[in-house]
This record gives structure tokens, sequence and C-alpha cells, in this order.
């Protein structure tokens, strides 16, 4: 989990999209490539914690059933 205090969704997902081309085009010692997906969502004001990370429990899901190399913004 990445926190971003101070963002919004869409310079989340722009991040998470840089992140993950550097990533993919990174040569990993011992594995080589490697391919990840980032599942973004945001905080709002009047949640707890416990509503944050069932949406991003849903998020991961939502991502997985989508495909792998990828960002989900939720």
């Amino acid at each position: 989990m990445i926190l971003m205090p101070e963002s919004d969704i869409s310079s989340d997902g722009v991040v998470a999209e840089k992140l993950r081309q550097e990533i993919a085009h990174f040569s990993f010692d011992h594995v080589g490539s490697l391919t990840v997906s980032f599942d973004v969502t945001a905080f709002a004001p009047d949640e707890d914690i416990d509503t944050l990370l069932k949406r991003v429990d849903d998020a991961f899901y939502k991502g997985k059933e989508n495909g792998r190399n990828r960002i989900e913004l939720l």
C-alpha cells in the first residue's frame, strides 16, 4: 500500500502508471523483468479506515478480474 496525502485520484493514477512502467522496463537480478498491477483509490474525509480498506480490497479483486500489468482506478 502506498499512501499519498494531499493528492487526488487522478494524480495517484498517473504516479501508479509511471511506477508500473518503470518496473516493467527494469531488469531485476535473478528474475529478469516483472510486471505489476496497481489498484488506486482515494480516502474520503467522512470514512473510517475499515471502509477504505474494504474499497482497496474491492479494487484488488477488480484488478485481478481485468488482467495483469495494469492500473485500476476505483
